[in-house]
């Protein structure tokens, strides 16, 4: 049975068809590719805030407290450099979406399953709104990280109220100390 055109679609040579659905393969391949990038570069952030706020916490006392703004600095830029560049990887995958939904729409067509649902994964994506719930749980890790790189900050500029400085006792004769200045 001959499928009916959908309209204003081009009917395509065989070798065309089979050069989209490489094209198609090649362009989820580079989704995925894309999609751990991002992810990398959350860890390595997240990583970075992590290592520098062990080593700032742990010389907080002993350490030039320009240094230590310094030190502190480095997560805050290395999360804007990599949130930048995650949210133009972002930038690519919606093109590619855009691009591999159009691929769809020519061999699926508008194809329903048993209940109304029609097939193919970017039409699926937009249905159940995954793809804003995706951006807004991505967009609050990057937020999450840049807040704690604040937070890094901002401990370092108070360190004066997060050290409990040693008080100097009194010595008292019930202790056992002698004083040397009698």
């Amino acid at each position: 049975m001959p499928e009916t055109p959908i309209p204003d679609r081009v009917i395509l040579t065989t070798s065309q068809e089979d050069f989209l659905k490489k094209e198609a393969d090649k362009l989820n391949s580079e989704v995925e590719k894309l999609l751990e990038e991002t992810r990398s570069r959350e860890r390595y952030s997240l990583t970075i805030i992590a290592g520098v706020a062990v080593w700032v916490f742990t010389h907080l006392s002993d350490t030039d407290v320009n240094l230590l703004i310094i030190v502190s600095i480095i997560p805050l830029i290395t999360t804007l450099i990599y949130g930048i560049s995650v949210r133009y990887l972002f930038a690519n995958i919606k093109w590619i979406g855009i691009y591999l939904k159009r691929i769809e729409d020519y061999f699926i067509g508008n194809a329903k399953d048993n209940k109304e649902n029609l097939w193919g994964w970017e039409r699926y994506f937009d249905a159940e709104n995954k793809k804003s719930k995706f951006v807004n749980v991505t967009s609050g890790i990057w937020i999450f990280q840049l807040v704690l790189a604040v937070v890094l900050i901002i401990s370092v500029l108070c360190k004066d109220n997060l050290i409990t400085k040693p008080q100097k006792e009194k010595c008292t004769r019930a202790c056992g100390c002698v004083e040397l200045n009698s």
